[in-house]
């Protein structure tokens, strides 16, 4: 009689088993790659390492799953609960709290971007600081040119025109030492005949 009972109780735990599996894979909350949460018939399997790899499977096949976008990146999004494929920054925005439960990796992937960003702003700030330092050094340094250039005209004109001054003074000083002395000479001249 155990002989028996042996197959029957070998094939109902069998059996169990499988219903078991699939009650599984049917009501699986959360798990993004098929209708309700488990596997899609008529669809690729995705392994265990597909978003390791960054990638995810889309599913042609079914309803609700014509908007699937193939194999796209697995931090890029994920189904809601309509199965209508969303964008990982849409899943940021809208439901902050699922995708701190299911996808934290997403958050450390935008701190990521914002840090990239951030540093992306930081070399164009220090590359647009150099510019204009490049360009303060370059207009004083042709300022500097255009002053000493100024400065060398004023210092010719100013000699110029003390030359011309002095010129002048020196005539002044020669005309009136010679009126002095022809003066001098009128009286001199003047005594000697008064003497005589």
């Amino acid at each position: 009689m155990n002989l028996r009972i042996l197959p029957l109780v070998t094939g109902g735990a069998l059996l169990i088993g499988a219903l078991a599996l699939q009650a599984c894979s049917g009501s699986s909350p959360g798990y993004a790659y098929g209708p309700g949460g488990g596997y899609a018939p008529g669809a690729a399997y995705a392994p265990a390492y597909a978003p390791s790899y960054g990638y995810a499977p889309g599913y042609a096949a079914g309803p609700n799953y014509s908007n699937a976008p193939g194999y796209a990146y697995a931090g890029d999004g994920d189904y809601d609960e309509q199965h209508v494929w969303r964008d990982r920054s849409w899943w940021v925005n809208n439901r902050r709290d699922w995708v701190m439960l299911h996808h934290q990796a997403w958050l450390n992937h935008e701190r990521a971007e914002d840090q990239a960003a951030y540093r992306n702003h930081v070399q164009e700030d220090r590359a647009a600081y150099l510019t204009h330092q490049q360009q303060d050094r370059e207009a004083a340094r042709i300022h500097q040119q255009e002053d000493r250039s100024a400065y060398r005209e004023h210092l010719q004109a100013d000699r110029g025109a003390a030359r011309v001054h002095q010129q002048a003074n020196e005539r002044a000083a020669d005309t009136a030492q010679a009126r002095a002395q022809r003066q001098a000479h009128k009286r001199a001249e003047a005594q000697n005949l008064n003497k005589q």
